[in-house]
């Protein structure tokens, strides 16, 4: 059973969903919480450096992980520029080969993000995106997907 709580600095019901149950306190500074759930952030880093990867960073990453790619392999990565997109590219660092797709005005962003290989997803239509991302990815398609 799952209880709402009422946060002071907020209008709205505010509920914060641990894998073992509920807590109060979506604003707070401190929350406790298991040790295997939790990340330890440095010092050094300033928490509004830290936030996105708390909640896009382990979203991306976990899709990431979760499509079994292994490094060297290709992945494509639809909305390549998005908020969520461009977090997906830090796939950098698994090694991943990436062929990012969006709207052709994001292709510096995709580039700059780390995408080896971008595509237009306005030049082409579904039978023509499947032979691009299959000819980019050295004939042999992606390895996963992610949307």
């Amino acid at each position: 059973m799952h209880s709402l709580y009422h946060c002071a600095s907020s209008e709205a019901d505010v509920l914060i969903s641990f894998v073992w149950g509920t807590s109060p306190g979506t604003f707070q500074q401190y929350v406790t919480s298991q040790a295997d759930y939790v990340t330890p952030i440095p010092d050094s880093l300033k928490s509004q450096d830290a936030a996105p990867m708390l909640c896009a960073g382990v979203t991306t990453y976990a899709a990431l992980r979760r499509s079994q790619a292994k490094s060297g392999q290709w992945v494509v990565i639809s909305g390549a520029g998005g908020g969520l997109g461009n977090q997906k590219l830090a796939s950098r660092g698994m090694a991943l080969r990436v062929i990012g797709i969006d709207a052709g005005s994001k292709e510096k962003l995709v580039r700059d993000c780390g995408a080896e290989h971008f595509i237009d997803v306005a030049k082409h239509n579904e039978k023509s995106m499947v032979e691009e991302v299959t000819k980019t990815a050295d004939g042999l398609g992606a390895s996963a997907v992610i949307v």
